[in-house]
């Protein structure tokens, strides 16, 4: 599934844009795709990549596959993970990059995210959550103000093992929500809708391979308007007729050196050794008909957005520096064009983890993880916080 596909509703804020525009029409559909890889923990860290990576909770709105993908040093029937991340970019001033610069440095841009997984055998089942707050000030003439926009989804997937837990499948359902408030907070309107998201790895035995491939069906909801019948009485906002997230499919590899194979099962709490690991991957997007970039919608204007089927390729790197203690890694990835005139941009992006505390309970080792990531591009600043398990 497509980097998260990280859906907050970007509700850019603008200066003068390059191109010509038009007042937004309610034919139009929002483009809910944003490149940005607003990825939970590692993720982000490492190019938000994470087909081929899947494992755990972290990752299940990327593959839903993950939850099925016990560490390899959990051998028993049961076994749960989790993971709570918080990304803030309020130091972009284009986070969509639809070319209009200078409003989305504002306080409570943020994302939260939060799992969990169970397992049982060969199965396991996952829930998982993201809410996504923009707020966004608009200096002409036809939307002064600040309007907030804000997204919400949660996921449930039920995925499992086969064929000695070498082949790992999984299906998701997620429901998602969108809405926009005015300046005086009256709802201007709200969109929902259902996708399903598929997902699968490849583990040879013994080895120090893995094979992911990911797919998520489109999510289309029609708009509903709130407060207001006439543009005049939404400070001249015009409601689209619906939003939509676009399909994608994505493919990848990754590769693991370490002292021990990767693929092996591991019989002690934790393998704590020295490892470098690489992985890669390349997504594939829809396209929208009739599709307008949404940050460009708060100023009343129309800026053509998901006309093309696009490709993103993305590729990290991690090394456990400090075995048990301290991870590190860094990447890169591509971010598309979306918007009719705007070239795409490069990412670079880095981050940690660092362990913290290590306990047991009900008989059971656990230690904590504080991650921290980074990804930053032309008029793109993000930064993130996690805590979940160190595997």
């Amino acid at each position: 599934m497509a980097a998260l596909i990280a859906l907050a509703l970007a509700l850019g804020a603008t200066k003068a844009a390059a191109q010509s525009a038009e007042p937004m029409q309610r034919d139009a559909v929002i483009d809910l795709y944003q490149g940005v890889g607003l990825s939970p923990g590692r993720l982000l860290g490492m190019g938000s990549v994470a087909t081929a990576l899947a494992e755990g909770s972290a990752t299940t709105m990327r593959n839903a596959a993950s939850p099925a993908l016990k560490p390899s040093t959990e051998t028993g029937y049961w076994y749960w993970d989790w993971h709570l991340d918080w990304l803030n970019y309020s130091g972009s001033t284009d986070h969509d990059n639809d070319g209009r610069f200078g409003g989305d440095t504002r306080d409570g841009n943020a994302l939260f995210a939060a799992g969990v997984t169970l397992n049982y055998r060969a199965w396991a089942l996952a829930l998982s959550f993201l809410t996504n707050e923009r707020l966004l000030f608009a200096e002409d003439d036809l939307a002064a103000g600040e309007l907030r926009s804000r997204y919400g989804a949660i996921q449930l997937g039920l995925s499992g093992s086969f064929l000695a837990d070498q082949l790992s499948l999984g299906v998701g359902v997620r429901a998602s929500g969108a809405d926009a408030l005015q300046p005086d907070g009256a709802p201007l309107y709200q969109a929902s809708g259902l996708s399903l998201h598929l997902g699968s790895v490849w583990r040879p035995a013994d080895r120090n391979l893995r094979l992911g491939v990911a797919a998520s069906l489109p999510m289309l909801g029609e708009t509903e308007r709130l407060s207001c019948t006439q543009p005049a009485a939404c400070a001249n906002y015009l409601v689209p007729r619906g939003v939509e997230v676009p399909w994608d499919l994505s493919v990848g590899v990754a590769w693991r050196r370490a002292p021990t194979r990767w693929n092996r099962e591991v019989h002690s709490p934790w393998r704590d050794e020295r490892y470098v690991l690489l992985t890669t991957e390349v997504i594939y997007i829809g396209r929208v008909v009739d599709g307008r970039a949404f940050d460009a919608f708060a100023a009343g204007e129309e800026l053509v957005s998901g006309r093309r089927m696009r490709v993103s390729l993305r590729g990290g790197v991690e090394h456990e520096w400090l075995p048990g203690r301290l991870r590190v890694r860094a990447g890169s990835y591509w971010e598309p064009d979306r918007v009719d005139g705007v070239p795409g941009r490069v990412h670079v992006t880095a981050g940690a983890d660092l362990r913290f505390l290590q306990f047991s309970f009900w008989g059971e080792p656990y230690r904590l993880r504080l991650s921290v990531n980074g990804d930053v591009a032309a008029h793109y600043r993000i930064f993130g916080l996690s805590a979940g398990f160190w595997h």
